[in-house]
């Protein structure tokens, strides 16, 4: 598990929960809520470490919760035990349970959905019903992801044991329920108002004797579903206080629903692909052969020393698979549908484009890359064949040996063990100290009482984490350039530090423009500005023609001339102290080489001034962009 801060977003929500604040659009205000009170219950432990361990203790119940599962289902507790381990134990749920994130306690209550259908349909108690209904509601206030559960849950509910075929007329009664509940965690009024419909629609069908009960059932499903939905008001109560972390300013309805909505983001419908269908489905084949062996080789090509592997994980799925079916038809379609959901829900849904590490070559120039892997957002599949491999290992062993039934669960986990375990130990380095070095590198070289300039989610959420968790150099005012585009962080940077005035904070008016009044507020309130080496250079220069390295950010102001850049003292103290781990692993997330890399830059600065004379740009030796 990692001892503190991981790079993207878990410096965010770290700070977050600090701040009982709001991260990223839609928000994940249940994951927020149920954070803080878990850091509560361990006063005595730092609030990452206590996080990092909400991860994995939700992974560990997600395990425990597919055991139960699939115990009942096969009859046999060492194949739903082998199960568990195996949900638990592969590459991207692995990475996943030792960080700060969201999507650990989204692939549990996904998990808990299938539990809870299984429960509805194999006792027909309604209360059951009653709680899936409110859990589809509360699935949108903690992520998404976890609505990928959604069908193969209501399937499961809708079909009693023994049952081998679809209960149609079982099945209808959740239409209203399952797309109000999607409708009201993505604030689609069409798709809220479509399950109401359906809800209606279903309690007025002609069938004696059985209306007024419809009814009953289908208005307390609505409710529920709305209840649990509620938890998103959070945000709106929230926001009003303007805590530290409060993006999209959700303080009033309008944006409310924008944050919800994703608004802020370009979100792709189903069509046109953003890359070519094959390419996305390549994509996913890719990251299901990291799944297995990834610390035998973790290049993210193909790999001849994982290939073995993920073929034998993939044939032992379809042995499970077909054993499945043998044994209970009706817990083998839902959870099909699990896995087909979580390869072609998240595929055709997310739209993603090719990522960083593939199609290159094969799409035209310039066409866009994810900025990092998204294998997690497939985890459900993964989840899905992992589960089935266990069962197919179970099946294997016991047509051999009958006794041997009792040493599959070790078999599994020393498989998975052995090969992910160098892939996903983030107490390494350089993976378990370089956010956090980069956090002081950078608030270490900043000036006084300084405006700096960051670049993106990796070098703002590590200054975030540093001041409001750590409680670093609240002085400085970080101002993260993506984020400018977006009127709430203007009038936040106007309402909070007084750097912009109505009319920078007013309508867009492009990036530069907002740089140069940004300087100008910032000249105003007497404060200097400094811009992290991250940051592109002609934006710098747009704001100031002349800059002093300090350690890894540049101070606006100069005797020199922009080309050569003054280097402050202060880089002397920053390059000595970065050079103590130059001798560090190559980390596996290419953000942690190119940080590397950059911290070589201040030593790099110092060389380059001393054996030339001749004025130069410093960008070439410390912009690695």
């Amino acid at each position: 598990m990692a001892p503190g801060l991981t790079l993207w977003d878990s410096g965010e929500f770290q700070s977050a929960v600090a701040t009982l604040g709001i991260p990223h659009p839609p928000g994940a205000p249940l994951y927020v809520a149920l954070a803080r009170v878990w850091s509560l219950l361990w006063p005595a432990t730092s609030l990452p470490l206590a996080l990092n361990a909400l991860s994995a203790v939700a992974t560990a119940a997600m395990g425990g919760a597919v055991a139960s599962l699939f115990a009942r289902w096969s009859r046999s507790n060492p194949a739903g035990i082998a199960a568990g381990i195996a949900a638990g134990l592969v590459y991207s749920v692995w990475q996943n349970a030792t960080e700060t994130e969201v999507y650990a306690l989204s692939l549990l209550l996904g998990v808990l959905m299938l539990m809870i259908g299984d429960q509805a349909g194999n006792t027909g108690d309604r209360r059951w019903d009653a709680l899936l209904a409110y859990v589809l509601g509360v699935a949108g206030a903690l992520h998404l992801d976890a609505f990928l559960a959604a069908p193969a849950a209501i399937l499961l509910a809708a079909s009693g044991p023994g049952e081998r075929g679809l209960q149609v007329r079982a099945l209808g009664r959740w239409a209203g329920p399952s797309m109000l509940a999607l409708g009201l965690g993505r604030a689609s009024l069409p798709l809220s108002g479509l399950g109401l419909c359906c809800s209606v629609l279903y309690t007025g069908l002609p069938l004696p004797g059985v209306r007024i009960a419809r009814a009953r059932a289908s208005a307390m499903a609505v409710f529920l579903v709305a209840l649990g939905a509620s938890a998103t008001l959070f945000m709106l109560v929230r926001a009003s206080h303007d805590p530290g972390v409060n993006q999209g300013d959700p303080s009033s309805w309008s944006r409310f629903v924008a944050v919800i909505s994703r608004e802020q983001y370009a979100v792709p419908g189903l069509w046109p692909r953003r890359a070519p269908l094959w390419l996305q489905a390549s994509n996913v084949v890719q990251y299901l052969d990291w799944q297995f062996a990834f610390g035998l080789d973790s290049r993210t090509s193909f790999s001849f020393l994982r290939a073995p592997f993920t073929a034998l994980f993939v044939a032992l799925a379809w042995i499970g698979a077909r054993d499945h079916w043998r044994r209970d038809a009706r817990s083998a379609r839902a959870w099909s549908l699990y896995l087909l959901v979580g390869v072609l829900g998240a595929l055709l849904v997310l739209n993603l484009e090719a990522g960083p590490s593939i199609g290159w070559g094969i799409l035209p120039a310039g066409e866009g890359h994810e900025a990092r892997e998204r294998d997690y957002f497939f985890v459900v599949a993964f989840v899905g064949v992992a589960a089935w491999a266990a069962i197919g290992l179970h099946a294997v062993t016991t047509r051999r040996r009958a006794g041997a039934a009792r040493y599959v669960p070790a078999a599994i986990a020393a498989m998975l063990i052995a090969g992910n375990v160098a892939a996903t130990n983030r107490r390494r380095e350089p993976d378990a100290s370089i956010p956090r070095r980069l956090a002081d590198a950078l608030l270490g070289s900043t000036p006084p009482n300084a405006v700096l300039l960051l670049a993106g989610d990796n070098d703002s959420y590590a200054v975030w984490q540093a001041q409001y968790v750590r409680r670093l150099r609240p002085d400085v005012v970080p101002v993260t350039l993506p984020l400018l585009g977006a009127d709430w962080y203007r009038q936040e940077l106007r309402r909070r530090h007084g750097l912009l005035d109505a009319d920078g904070a007013g309508p867009w008016r492009g990036l530069p423009k907002t740089l140069q009044l940004l300087r100008a507020g910032a000249a105003a309130m007497q404060r200097p500005v400094a811009a992290a080496m991250t940051v592109d250079a002609t934006l710098r220069n747009g704001m100031a023609s002349a800059w002093t390295l300090r350690g890894l950010v540049y101070a606006a102001g100069s005797s020199a001339p922009s080309s050569q850049p003054e280097i402050d003292s202060l880089t002397v103290a920053i390059a000595r102290r970065l050079a103590i781990r130059e001798g560090d692993g190559t980390g596996r997330d290419p953000m942690i080489r190119y940080l590397q890399r950059l911290f070589k830059c201040p030593a790099a600065a110092l060389a380059r001034a001393s054996e030339s004379t001749t004025p130069g740009s410093l960008d070439s030796v410390c912009n690695f962009r």
